[in-house]
């Protein structure tokens, strides 16, 4: 009996394993080659008002100890780019206010008919340790959506002037990395 249950457990969990690394593709990419590793598509949704998100991660991270994180978000039809900036500069202010986000500023975009928001935030997962996030948003117009590029670079257990320090520091190479994304490779799927 003990050997059916173990035999039932090990076959649940790789059920379960299984569903959890098979999300659904919304957008026309289940991996992004990026800083010399390939990121795979982890985690997927589509809300009731038709805004699909989308997140990658190298294949043998998780989403608890993760280093860099590459975000998809497409906006609703019929958004536009100016609307979708603004809401994500007016949830950034109440943030800083909150003591969550402590820089942000919208920075000139380095690809044309593109807006970046660059941005550091800091929060408690669950009780576990402070992390801190650089982010750059890249927001951009395709067909008759909003589409934005996120990269997330993590540290974890650090004080808000040293990740500040590293960030400053590896600014330019994180925002070059973040320019090999192509939003050509984009195809929203609308099921």
């Amino acid at each position: 009996m003990k050997h059916i249950f173990k035999i039932f457990l090990l076959f649940s969990l790789c059920a379960v394993s299984f569903n959890l690394s098979a999300q659904k593709d919304y957008l026309g990419i289940t991996s992004i080659d990026f800083d010399n590793e390939s990121y795979l598509l982890r985690w997927s949704a589509k809300t009731k008002t038709g805004r699909f998100l989308e997140e990658f991660l190298p294949a043998k991270a998780n989403f608890s100890s993760f280093e860099i994180k590459l975000i998809l978000e497409c906006s609703s039809e019929g958004k536009e780019i100016g609307n979708e900036v603004r809401e994500m500069l007016g949830t950034l202010a109440l943030k800083k206010e909150e003591n969550i986000v402590y820089s942000f500023q919208q920075i000139e975009a380095q690809v044309p008919g593109e807006i970046w928001i660059e941005y550091i935030q800091g929060n408690v997962q669950g009780g576990q340790p402070f992390t801190l996030e650089w982010n750059l948003n890249r927001y951009k117009l395709i067909g008759n959506r909003v589409v934005l590029f996120r990269t997330c670079h993590r540290g974890y257990n650090i004080e808000v002037n040293s990740f500040t320090k590293k960030a400053n520091k590896k600014r330019e190479e994180w925002i070059k990395e973040a320019m090999t994304f192509s939003f050509d490779t984009v195809k929203i799927n609308n099921k």
